[in-house]
């Protein structure tokens, strides 16, 4: 989230995203984010555990899977960029 305010702050556009804790926030996160989704644990920016859903129920199921696999509480869905040109940032920190 510290990330996300911070390119919104400098002018970068970055993709929505929801945090997941029950079932019943998928509803509203995939109101707003519209499918397809990627879902992973909070705890990983992509890689491990992440997955393309296409519907609610493979969202549900995704949410189910990731959440036992994970140590990490929050399931994320963030909203898939599939077709978007890729642009990575690399930050440097002096203290």
């Amino acid at each position: 989230k510290l990330f996300q305010n911070k390119m919104t702050e400098i002018g970068i556009c970055t993709p929505k995203s929801k945090v997941i804790k029950t079932i019943a926030d998928i509803e509203v996160a995939l109101n707003e984010l519209k499918l397809p989704v990627i879902v992973r644990s909070s705890s990983t920016l992509g890689g491990s555990g992440a997955q393309v859903i296409y519907t609610k129920e493979d969202a549900i199921r995704a949410f189910e899977q990731v959440s036992c696999e994970s140590t990490a509480l929050e399931v994320t869905f963030d909203e898939c960029l599939i077709g978007w040109k890729k642009f990575e940032l690399e930050i440097i920190r002096d203290r």
